[in-house]
């Protein structure tokens, strides 16, 4: 009988130590957040967040590649269905083609260069606008985004998902 409870303290106890994904907050400025993603309850990061509340839109990074997230206003769309959308900040524009993961949210792949660009201009203005067709233009504040895009860019480049440059130390 001593073997059998020593066997399933052995097999239970790896159970009971099982950690859950949880989302961290890291840095939150103004209407700016950014978070890290952990399956085993914090030990490790598989993801980078940056986020604006209401979700208007995410920035994500992760070991598989980064991309941007946006769910305009009024809209709806078909999983699957490709939208042209243009995200501009200041003096920089850039149309991204995008993706519907389901009826309200739009997602794009980001190269590391495009990433660092448009992470970059977010922090030189202090309102963004995303064109998306088929649904009025919405303007993002970015007041409160240098401290947190930061933050989400030391989460990316210590976690060696990707270099989306250097984290602005004028912001701290």
């Amino acid at each position: 009988m001593r073997k059998l409870c020593l066997a399933l303290s052995f097999f239970l106890c790896p159970m009971a130590q099982a950690q859950e994904a949880v989302t961290i907050p890291d840095m939150m400025d103004g209407r700016w957040v950014a978070l890290h993603h952990s399956s085993d309850g914090g030990a490790h990061t598989d993801a980078c967040i940056l986020n604006a509340s209401g979700l208007k839109i995410q920035f994500r990074a992760d070991m598989h590649g980064m991309e941007i997230r946006t769910s305009p206003q009024d809209a709806a769309f078909s999983k699957g269905q490709s939208v042209s959308t243009t995200l501009s900040a200041g003096s920089f524009s850039r149309t991204l083609k995008m993706t519907a993961l389901d009826g309200t949210t739009l997602s794009a792949p980001l190269t590391p260069t495009a990433m660092s660009a448009v992470l970059d201009a977010f922090t030189r203005t202090p309102s963004a606008t995303l064109e998306t067709a088929g649904s009025p233009d919405e303007a993002v504040s970015l007041a409160g985004s240098p401290r947190p895009v930061d933050v989400f860019k030391t989460c990316v480049t210590a976690r060696k998902f990707a270099v989306v440059g250097s984290p602005s130390n004028k912001t701290h």
